[in-house]
C-alpha cells in the first residue's frame, strides 16, 4: 500500500509498478512530472483511489495522468502536451473499471478505441470538461455510462465538489 505521499517535481513518471497483487494507491498528490503520474502494468487486484494528480507529462509528450487497470475517485489535472490521456486504459485492457473520477484540462481526457481491443472495461460515472475519445460510439468491449461532460469550469468543479474535497493527501 502507498498511502498519503508526494511525488513533485520528478524528471520521469512519479509511480510505476510491473507485477505484483493488490496494489493500493491512496491519497497522494502527484504534481511537476515531466512524465506520467501512476503507471501500472501486469497487476492485479489494483486500487488507485483518491489521488490528486496535475501538471504531468511536462516533458514526455503521451504521458498519461493514471495508466493503470483501474481507478476510482480520483482528480487529474493539465496533462497539456500532445497526446496525453488524463485517464488511459492500455492496449488490450481487460476486467477494468474506472469510476467516479474528475478529468479536466487534459489534451483528451480518455481514450476508448485502441487496439488490440478492450474487454470488459466500464468507465462509469466519471467527470468529463470534454468528451473521451471514442464516446459516441464505444467498441463492444466497453460499457461507458452514467458519465457526464460539463465543459464550464465552474460547473464542473461545482458538481465534483465531494470527489475533490476527499483527493490527495490523506489528514488525519
Amino acid at each position: 500500500m502507498i498511502e498519503g505521499c508526494r511525488f513533485t517535481r520528478l524528471g520521469a513518471s512519479g509511480l510505476g509498478v510491473s507485477g505484483g497483487d493488490g496494489l493500493t494507491v491512496r491519497g497522494c498528490d502527484f504534481d511537476t512530472l515531466s512524465a506520467g503520474a501512476i503507471v501500472v502494468s501486469g497487476s492485479r487486484a489494483t486500487t488507485i483511489e483518491d489521488n490528486r494528480v496535475r501538471r504531468v507529462g511536462l516533458e514526455y509528450s503521451g504521458s498519461p495522468g493514471i495508466s493503470v487497470t483501474g481507478t476510482r475517485g480520483c482528480v487529474i489535472k493539465d496533462t497539456r502536451t500532445p497526446y496525453n490521456f488524463g485517464l488511459y486504459t492500455d492496449y488490450g485492457a481487460s476486467w477494468v473499471t474506472v469510476e467516479e473520477n474528475v478529468v479536466m484540462r487534459a489534451d483528451n481526457t480518455a481514450v476508448l478505441h485502441v487496439g488490440p481491443p478492450l474487454e470488459n472495461v466500464v468507465y462509469r460515472g466519471n467527470f468529463w470538461d470534454a468528451d473521451p475519445l471514442g464516446h459516441d460510439d464505444p467498441p463492444a468491449g466497453v460499457t461507458y455510462e452514467g458519465n457526464a461532460t460539463i465543459k464550464d469550469e465552474r460547473e464542473l468543479n461545482a458538481a465534483t465538489a465531494g470527489i475533490q474535497a476527499r483527493t490527495g493527501l490523506l489528514r488525519t
